[in-house]
This record gives structure tokens, C-alpha cells and sequence, in this order.
């Protein structure tokens, strides 16, 4: 199965079957799907790629009361 992208002519952008694919509708790369879809926008906003590897996490610890808490 082979999908490819493609935009039709109002501009809304899809990830098809190649034998979907009708006349009126235009095979765009998948960077530009990406782009268009605001796919690419979401990946750089919310994938975290900054993160440290191997960054040590300091765990919060409750401190209990050794006398009654009132």
C-alpha cells in the first residue's frame, strides 16, 4: 500500500491511497502536508525535544509531623 500526500483544490491537504488519488487533487511532498496540516507547528510545540537525556529527577518527599499536627 502506497499513500502519498495531496492537496485538493480548496486547499485542504490528505494522506491517500495512490489509487484514491481523482484528477482535481495535486501530490504535494510530506514536508509541505506537514507544514500545511500544522502538524509540524504541534511537533515543534509539544515534543519536548529540548528534554535532557539521563536528567536526574528530584523527588519530592513528605515530611510527616512528629507531633500531632493541629
Amino acid at each position: 500500500m502506497n499513500y502519498v500526500f495531496v492537496k485538493d483544490s480548496e486547499g485542504y491537504v490528505f494522506k491517500k491511497l495512490v489509487s484514491e488519488v481523482s484528477a482535481d487533487e495535486k501530490i504535494i511532498s510530506e514536508k509541505e502536508y506537514m507544514k500545511t496540516s500544522g502538524l509540524a507547528y504541534y511537533e515543534k510545540k509539544f515534543a519536548h525535544k529540548d528534554a535532557i537525556q539521563n536528567e536526574p529527577v528530584k523527588v519530592k518527599t513528605a515530611q510527616l509531623c512528629v507531633n500531632p499536627c493541629i
